[in-house]
């Protein structure tokens, strides 16, 4: 059981949650990353205390999938090129509704600056080969309750290994100053 209290953070407006509506494709631990990326930019001032992450597939999984969480090292400028997730933007995880006032920010695809290139730090679900629907599990939750921490600069994505990993992409997170 986590020690990690979410219901006390989440009652002080601390707790934000983002998801992709349209459908990601996860790519490998390159310098060009896409599937679903979570920034705490430079000079944030706070830390950002991952809760969980969530994937979905979106087509029938062919062959064998693996999918895990890769971190990008801090970096003292915001990475080159970026794509928004502009149909889901962050939410307060308050119930409220609002849109809360996360400084962190969702991407669904970034061109990191070498070195700082994502390197895979945990590998969270995966699928078996299935000839028909149904085969394999539809949705994944990887319940991390505060074992990675992004620091100002940092980055948390989405990768994959083998096949590509098409689908939807989660992240819950707590921010806390610094």
């Amino acid at each position: 059981m986590s020690s990690l209290d979410v219901a006390a953070y989440n009652l002080k407006g601390q707790v934000f949650c983002g998801a992709t509506l349209d459908v990601a494709t996860i790519s490998v631990a390159t310098a060009i990353t896409t599937g679903l990326i979570l920034l705490n930019p430079p000079g944030s001032g706070v830390k950002c205390i991952l809760v969980d992450a969530g994937f979905a597939f979106q087509t029938v999984p062919g062959a064998v999938h693996n999918i895990g969480l890769a971190l990008t090292p801090p970096r003292g400028t915001v990475p080159t090129t970026i794509t928004s997730v502009q149909t889901c933007p962050i939410q307060s995880a308050d119930g409220s509704g609002s849109p809360g006032k996360s400084v962190a920010k969702l991407y669904d695809a970034v061109t990191f600056v070498t070195p700082a290139v994502p390197v895979a730090v945990r590998w969270c679900f995966g699928a078996v080969w299935g000839s028909s629907v149904g085969v394999s599990p539809s949705r994944f939750i990887d319940t991390i309750d505060g074992a990675i921490v992004l620091v100002p600069g940092a980055a948390v994505s989405f990768v994959r290994v083998t096949t590509a990993s098409v689908g939807m992409c989660s992240f819950t997170w707590i921010e806390v100053p610094v």
